[in-house]
């Protein structure tokens, strides 16, 4: 049985964390899932294929008991490469996929793999089709646009990270994951978001923290007076600075010339 009130009891973060791992375990119905075993070798998955997808490598990290996939998703006709990477259970998967997303430009790592793997789920991360935290994907070779990189970035990565994961998982274990999560936070939140309004089958829970989304208000005010154009709240500010220099000239000139 689960106990509201020790969840309730979490700070907030760890709370909705609490909630999905209960679902995840069957809270509430008393019996936990059944472990599903392999039913083919790990090396078995060199071999898939799917259109537009490349196996990378396949390797065993026997520190995390996971077999590790890396793979490259493309879009043709576009020349994009979408890097996906999927930890799988060497024994004892809970039937269960989880996605994780990002945080500031970056789609993803393979380092938030772990810590969910050893708890028996089939985990997905991906880069989103760029290296790094900035923006400088979503402009070309000749500072045009990149559209597709910018969609790769949007909603297209964790989307093909989400099929690409499931459909692995189904190779090796012999049958689909029972249910799926998302959870993330600030650009992890937005994919989120972007994942339960364009693809809602593909997961049957979100968990979006924070989620880092309006940043056509916050990132000109995160620039302050370092950007061309000054928000509104700037602005009102450095009027009322310059009255108060005003007021403050104005009382010592009375001083001086009484």
């Amino acid at each position: 049985m689960c106990h509201p009130r020790s969840v309730v009891a979490l700070p907030f973060a760890a709370r909705l964390r609490a909630i999905v791992l209960a679902v995840g375990f069957g809270c509430g119905s008393g019996v936990p899932s059944p472990a599903i075993e392999p039913v083919r070798p790990f090396e078995s998955l060199r071999g898939w294929a799917s259109p537009n997808t490349t196996i990378q490598s396949v390797a065993i990290d026997p520190n995390e008991g996971s077999c590790r996939v890396t793979a490259i998703v493309t879009h043709p006709p576009a020349n994009d490469r979408v890097a996906v990477w999927i930890a799988l259970p060497l024994k004892g998967w809970n039937g269960r996929f989880w996605g994780t997303g990002g945080s500031a430009w970056a789609g993803g790592s393979p380092e938030s793999l772990g810590p969910r793997v050893r708890e028996g789920y089939v985990v997905g991360a991906t880069d989103t089709g760029h290296e790094g935290r900035s923006a400088s994907f979503a402009r070309d070779g000749q500072n045009r646009l990149d559209w597709q990189a910018i969609r790769d970035n949007a909603y297209l990565g964790i989307h093909d990270m989400t099929i690409l994961g499931k459909a692995l998982a189904e190779e090796l274990y012999g049958q689909p994951p029972r249910h799926a999560y998302f959870y993330g936070g600030s650009t992890g939140g937005r994919q989120g978001l972007a994942e339960a309004q364009r693809y809602p089958g593909d997961y049957d829970g979100v968990v979006a923290l924070f989620p880092s989304i309006h940043r056509d208000r916050y990132v000109p005010r995160s620039c302050g007076r370092r950007s061309s154009w000054s928000p509104p709240t700037l602005r009102v500010r450095g009027q009322a600075r310059r009255r108060d220099r005003r007021r403050g000239a104005r009382l010592r000139n009375r001083r001086h010339h009484p």
